[in-house]
């Protein structure tokens, strides 16, 4: 599948999906340094965040409101 194309059906996304898993695999296959280097940077990007869940989604919220001009408005329960 053409990579600026964005996948609309589900066959078209389980293609998709499919063949990035595949192309994933080979490079960890050919290169297995990138997978503990990925697996680290996550681990990290985890840390980092741990404690600050709702405020993340409180700035996610907020940027998207001033991307799309729109008043934000929130409900926490």
């Amino acid at each position: 599948m053409n990579d600026s194309k964005v996948p609309e059906t589900i066959s078209e996304w389980h293609e998709w999906l499919s063949e990035e898993e595949t192309k994933t695999l080979e490079s960890y296959l050919a290169k297995p340094a990138n997978l503990i280097k990925e697996f680290r940077s996550e681990r990290a990007t985890s840390e980092d965040y741990k404690g600050r869940e709702v405020l993340e989604l409180l700035q996610n919220a907020a940027d998207q409101a001033k991307e799309s001009s729109v008043r934000g408005e929130l409900l926490l329960r």
